[in-house]
């Protein structure tokens, strides 16, 4: 069996935490949980902004500030989060309305 390879998110990608996303602290932090398959332990930083997010676009940017960590790690943190579906893709607002 073959690893899958992570595909970095572009750095100008933007992302929500799936509103369905249950939470559960831990002594390192906590899991992020949507489904047996789709769950994902997390730091406590990482917990923490998952906590309090109401809506907040998560960037890699916006993630490596809260982290203290390379954009290209970030962006690798969340495509790991993307590809387990916790994270979402922000629609694009710049998008043509009818």
């Amino acid at each position: 069996m073959t690893a899958r390879k992570i595909v970095p998110a572009e750095l100008t990608d933007e992302y929500l935490f799936h509103p369905r996303l249950k939470l559960r602290e831990e002594e390192f932090g906590g899991v992020l949980y949507l489904s047996p398959s789709r769950w994902a332990p997390v730091n406590r930083e990482l917990y923490e902004l998952a906590y309090r997010a109401e809506g907040d676009i998560l960037t890699p940017r916006s993630l490596a500030a809260v982290l203290d960590v390379s954009e290209k790690d970030a962006a690798l943190t969340l495509a790991y989060l993307r590809d387990k579906k916790i994270l979402v893709e922000r629609e694009d607002h710049h998008a043509k309305r009818d």
